[in-house]
């Protein structure tokens, strides 16, 4: 029976039995390196196994197919809910995905996006994508919101949020006609619990080009009587006079010196006592004191913000 010897983890066929004398015979002719050989020539195919592997894992990424994100096809409807939502916005923030690959996620909410700006949760998706992408990749965003529905979005609890991201990540005229539908309903923006937020987002946002800051500074003079009577537009007003240009501020505060029976009544509310003493901190000589008069004579320590303003007078 013919037998195997393995030499060097190398398999040799020997025909004849090792114990017949054929056999040893045969083995004692072998010559002496016979061993050392054939582990060279082993270890000769193992480099050159070896260095096939090394050029497989050093082959460059970019000629390897590109790997979908596992939420392909399916981002619309997990914006929707709670948990999808989620998974969404992680996707986005996700480092290991390429800027291409999450432009091609937010393109799943085109046709959507005025839905999902006023969805509970997808408005967070809506978000998320402005945040993370390039403002080319989700100008489709802005050009999906008709500008007949800027003033509910902005007054909207959700939409406000999307209106804001909007406006902040859309520099270079990108959002003007957004822009432009504000400022056609200022006064009621700006008297909502959530769309005052846009209102002062306006004051001092890159998207606003110059000539719409001169509209909304005018608009705010000429409002300051109607904002001034309501807390979300005292609101604005501070803000105006915290963020505006020396020229614009000063033009505000005279315009709210002109409603001398305004002051008495921002004066004694939450919001507008702030919103006085932001403007007496501007005032000097002569406008300063007859500020003062003003509200002496409305008797404004009858309220308790009132009595915080009169504290303030000397």
């Amino acid at each position: 029976m013919a037998l195997v010897m393995v030499v060097k983890n190398t398999f040799v066929d020997i025909e004849e039995p090792l114990d017949s004398q054929a056999g040893r015979s045969r083995a004692q002719t072998l010559p002496c390196d016979f061993g050392s050989s054939l582990k060279e020539d082993f270890d000769e195919d193992c480099a050159s196994t070896l260095g096939d592997i090394s050029e497989v894992e050093t082959m460059s990424c970019s000629s390897l197919p590109s790997v979908q994100p596992a939420l392909t096809g399916q981002v619309w409807s997990l914006s929707q809910d709670a948990a999808g939502c989620r998974e969404v916005q992680d996707a986005l923030a996700d480092e290991t995905l390429s800027q291409e690959q999450k432009e091609a996620l937010a393109g799943e909410l085109h046709g959507h996006v005025l839905e999902a700006a006023l969805c509970p949760y997808a408005n967070f998706v809506v978000q998320k994508c402005i945040v993370e992408l390039l403002p080319r990749a989700t100008q489709f965003m802005v050009d999906e919101i008709p500008s007949e529905a800027v003033s509910s979005l902005a007054q909207s609890k959700f939409g406000c949020r999307v209106l804001q991201r909007l406006l902040e990540r859309s520099a270079s005229g990108r959002a003007e006609r957004l822009v432009d539908a504000v400022l056609a309903d200022l006064l009621s923006i700006a008297q909502s619990a959530f769309g005052n937020y846009v209102v002062q987002l306006l004051l001092d946002c890159p998207g606003v080009n110059a000539q719409q800051q001169l509209q909304l500074a005018q608009l705010l003079r000429e409002k300051v009587g109607d904002l001034g009577t309501q807390d979300f537009g005292c609101i604005v007003l501070s803000a105006a006079l915290a963020k505006f240009g020396a020229e614009d501020r000063q033009a505000l505060v005279c315009a709210m010196l002109q409603e001398p029976c305004l002051l008495g009544q921002m004066a004694c509310s939450r919001h507008g006592h702030k919103t006085v003493l932001a403007m007496l901190s501007l005032l000097a000589g002569d406008e300063l004191e007859g500020a003062k008069a003003v509200l002496v004579s409305s008797n404004v320590a009858a309220s308790k913000y009132g009595r915080a303003v009169v504290a303030t007078l000397g």
